[in-house]
């Protein structure tokens, strides 16, 4: 349409600022055997030095990472899929935190030292100083507590099944009036070791959300080694019984707990990073397919062997770089569907960008048919099993088993759910919001020396600063993964049929039962021609009475949201600039109170006294609203002239 007489913003490179110039570690790329892998480690090199400061969501290193990203993505075709026509969708955070400099808890003469010993679930009604007696009730049942009102209750933080859980036991404190809870980090759950010291205490959240539950107690984890400075010589016997899931009895303390709390709290603003690789596909364009991964990271934290940067290499820098690098692949070629390719923050925080884009995408909701996310991988032993998440419950799995089986790759459901690997990762908010979803572990078999790898990895390095770009790899295994997520990209973006989900999968959406009217696609044909008319005649009442209160427009890089699309024809009218519009036959899919629509508008633009034969591919979405047919969304490319 008219938008490809506008110029593209051209994105700014800023100077290396003092950071981002100093050495870092010599390349591994030596290591590497094949260009496509040494391409995809250039770029986790350079999402994982130093000089980004490990990513922390809201940092000036993240902020510099997102500019890489962008860089990339402008450099390698894909389209600005962000806010006003730019790359970044801004997230606005609240921050509370608890300090160590001004932090002190001690039971009489012993003091916890923080993040060592003790840790904290930050909350804006915490408490700042606390006196308080203590007492040890074992797994916390509502049964067993007493009376424990204005006391710090201790209760053992069992992940086994059969025994309390998390919820369960925070729900029956909190009821009890205590002033606090303490949870014993379980040394029995093995399968993902307890990791000592923590990095920080920090909790973000978007403005105005609701405080967590507890609000008002201090809530808190205990190194288990430390236990003994809280009840004394019986630590010992209620460790041993507790990691075995066996009974545990109520002990009164002697001593109280002290606490003195540096709280701490800052607004700050992090930015999710969107790319759009249009379809090719005139009907399946309009459908997009997000590929996701998360580009924030923890940053600065507590020191580890000497290293207080947490650089995240695997988790989850080199998986950005992957999106990066498939889109050098294509290097602005389509698949037949829409690819949005997306870098999200705050995923250590709560999955927050993805959060928000789900609640707040830049392209129409009922446009994202499926989210295949990378994180969770660890490229450090032999690939030939691996854990896809959501397996069984869409389409999804049916192509991961086709992409793992032509690579010789067996694939199995998630063997420890235990760990809640599905709500940890940010495929998780899609699956909420009824999109099917994936996402991917390195799996192994039991007793394997893979298996002994992969828990020596989460024991000494998952999100600790050893996480870093030194880290053994398995190269081979790396490059059969990536081949793997190529694969299942082309299989899901080039699919005749849309992922769905199973049929007894519980994210599983309600079968539509809504009336086929013959009708709705003339209906959806003369809305969509309607609209041309009155944005070619200015005409604005019709203007909004055939769009959406939410509508936008987008093409080359710019979006255009509700009137702004009207003044901009207004503009070109007062500049002399003369527009023909001629709509082709219009290829109409009606979907219950949804439809789409796409065709080609052979028309002129330029000078009135010159204008030029252009055509455009368009297409739009629209929604069913007050018993009649609006535009929520309109995609308009000039057409290449022919060679």
């Amino acid at each position: 349409m008219l938008l490809m007489m506008m110029t593209l913003p051209f994105f700014a490179v800023q100077a290396p600022t003092q950071a981002q110039t100093q050495a870092r570690p010599a390349s591994r790329t030596g290591e590497i055997s094949d260009e496509d892998t040494r391409a995809w480690w250039r770029a986790t090199e350079a999402l994982s030095g130093d000089e980004l400061e490990g990513r922390d969501t809201g940092s000036p290193g993240y902020d510099r990472a997102v500019e890489l990203v962008a860089q990339s993505f402008e450099r390698y075709g894909l389209k600005p899929a962000g806010e006003n026509g730019g790359w970044r969708q801004t997230l606005r955070l609240d921050e509370v935190s608890v300090a160590k400099p001004g932090t002190r808890i001690s039971v009489g003469s012993a003091q916890l030292r923080p993040f060592h010993d003790i840790t904290f679930r930050p909350s804006p009604g915490m408490p700042r100083t606390l006196d308080a007696a203590i007492a040890f009730r074992g797994y916390c049942g509502a049964d067993v507590l007493g009376d424990v009102r204005g006391k710090v209750v201790i209760c053992y933080g069992t992940r086994r099944a059969g025994l309390t859980t998390a919820t369960e036991r925070q729900d029956a404190v909190e009821k009890a009036g205590a002033a606090g809870l303490i949870s014993i980090a379980d040394p029995g759950f093995t399968i993902e070791p307890v990791r000592w010291p923590a990095a920080y205490a920090r909790a973000v959240s978007f403005p105005g959300e609701a405080p967590p539950t507890g609000d008002r107690m201090l809530v808190a984890t205990l190194n288990a080694d430390a236990l003994s400075k809280l009840i004394g010589s019986a630590a010992a016997t209620v460790i041993a019984e507790g990691s075995a899931g066996r009974p545990l009895a109520n002990i009164d303390a002697a001593g109280r707990l002290k606490a003195r709390l540096d709280v701490r709290t800052r607004s700050l603003t992090s930015a999710n990073v969107l790319g759009l690789l249009p379809g090719t596909d005139p009907v399946l364009k309009n459908e997009v397919v997000v590929l996701s991964a998360h580009l924030d990271g923890y940053g600065h934290g507590e020191a580890v062997d000497g290293d207080a940067l947490y650089n995240g290499a695997l988790d989850d820098a080199a998986y950005v770089a992957l999106l990066q690098r498939l889109a050098e692949r294509r290097a602005g070629k389509g698949y037949r569907r829409t690819i949005l390719f997306a870098a999200f923050t705050g995923e250590e925080k709560g999955l927050l960008g993805a959060r928000h884009f789900v609640a707040h995408p830049t392209v129409p909701k009922t446009s994202i048919v499926a989210n295949i996310n990378l994180d969770q991988i660890r490229p450090i032993f032999p690939l030939d099993l691996l854990t896809v998440h959501g397996l069984d419950d869409s389409s999804l799995g049916d192509a991961a088993r086709q992409a793992a089986g032509a690579l010789g790759v067996a694939v199995q459901r998630d063997p420890e759910p235990e760990r809640n690997l599905l709500r940890r990762a940010d495929h998780w908010p899609f699956m909420e919001a009824g999109i099917p979803a994936t996402g991917f572990v390195f799996g192994y078999r039991p007793g394997t020396e893979s298996e002994a790898r992969y828990r020596e990895w989460y024991h000494k390095r998952y999100h600790k600063p050893q996480d870093d770009l030194t880290q053994p790899m398995d190269w081979a295994a790396a490059a059969k993964f990536n081949r793997f997520f190529y694969d299942i990209v082309d299989i899901v973006a080039d699919a005749n049929a849309k992922p769905s989900w199973s049929a007894a999968s519980p994210f599983r959406t309600a079968a539509s039962t809504c009336p086929v009217d013959p009708g709705d696609a003339d209906a959806v044909k003369q809305t969509v021609r309607g609209f041309f008319a009155a944005l070619l005649k200015e005409d604005e009442p019709n203007f909004r009475r055939l769009t959406s209160p939410d509508f936008y427009a987008f093409d080359v890089g710019r979006r255009f949201k509700g009137m702004e699309l009207l003044d901009l024809v207004r503009n070109v009218h007062k500049a002399n600039v003369f527009l023909e519009w001629n709509l082709g036959e219009i290829d109409a899919r009606v979907g219950c109170d949804m439809a789409w629509a796409s065709w080609e508008n052979v028309g002129k633009a330029g000078p009135a006294a010159a204008p030029e034969p252009v055509t455009w591919l368009e297409s739009v979405s629209l929604a069913r609203h007050e018993g009649r047919w609006v535009v929520t969304f309109l995609n308009s490319q000039r057409a290449r002239k022919p060679e």
